[in-house]
């Protein structure tokens, strides 16, 4: 089965062998450092996001929103063409444009705590100002990510469950959000854990409900979410839902993904 096809039916894929060399991972990590500690190569700070820019928790998760618009490696990697021409393939469509990304930074647990994990969620639920579902995450592992350290996890086949879950604000229980999904008849609830080597890739459909659970290992868990908008998708107001881009690019209805905080990440030119 093609990867295309394999994305289609189950709503992920996993690029197993890693993309990216020693030499650039420790680049992307010690971009990583830096914006973790306020020092930013453009001059620009990122989004707040959760458990940031304060610290206020040193075992919870830690989520930098527009980790690009700090510049240096972390911005090359959220811009990569590779990785935005597989999702464009993933999708079918003819270009990628930047939604926003996430810098993942998940801390060993010290005790019991819940504060490292993500509960189960559907992207698209937060992100209906666009009029169409066609986004798509990249998650880029920046080291090696497995079960025991807090790996992502998603439920194949469950973007064509439709609206599953209702929006919340992703309460970090696991076993709760599981409880929520609407599972349609016929349907059943199996979770894949994406273990990736440091460098390689997963991607994941917008609707695909997913999510993951402490790191239990005695080293942080690294990552970046590239979240990207098909080339056709328009901003609508008709949604439920806002989203905190909008402060930074407001829009009108119809408006095309384009400009400053929405570069292109590939397209075919050729189309």
């Amino acid at each position: 089965m093609s990867p295309q096809n394999f994305f289609e039916n189950y709503g992920y894929w996993i690029e197993s062998e890693p993309l990216f060399s020693s030499q650039d991972l420790a680049e992307y990590r010690q971009s990583m450092n830096d914006i973790m500690n306020h020092q930013y190569e453009s001059g620009r700070e990122p989004m707040a996001g959760r458990n940031w820019p304060a610290r206020e928790d040193l075992q919870g998760m830690v989520q930098i929103n527009n980790a690009w618009w700090a510049g240096g490696a972390i911005s090359r990697l959220s811009l990569n063409r590779q990785i935005g021409q597989m999702a464009a393939q993933l999708l079918q469509v003819n270009g990628v444009y930047m939604w926003h990304d996430q810098l993942l930074y998940k801390p060993p647990a010290r005790s019991r705590t819940l504060s490292g994990n993500v509960g189960w969620h559907q992207d698209w639920n937060y992100w209906q100002v666009c009029d169409h579902a066609d986004l798509i995450t990249a998650w880029v592992a920046l080291n090696d990510v497995n079960t025991q350290n807090g790996a992502m996890m998603v439920i194949p086949g469950s973007h064509r469950w439709g609206q599953a879950m209702e929006a919340s604000e992703r309460t970090l229980e696991m076993d709760k959000t599981a409880s929520e999904v609407k599972i349609p008849r016929g349907e059943k609830w199996e979770i894949v854990h994406c273990e990736l080597q440091a460098g390689a890739v997963s991607f994941h459909h917008a609707k695909t409900i997913h999510g993951s659970g402490p790191n239990n290992s005695d080293q942080p868990r690294l990552g970046l979410a590239i979240h990207m908008v098909a080339d056709h998708v328009r901003y609508t107001n008709q949604g439920i839902y806002s989203h905190s881009n909008l402060k930074v690019c407001p829009r009108k209805e119809g408006d095309l993904f384009r400009g400053h905080q929405h570069p292109v990440i590939w397209k075919n030119d050729t189309a």
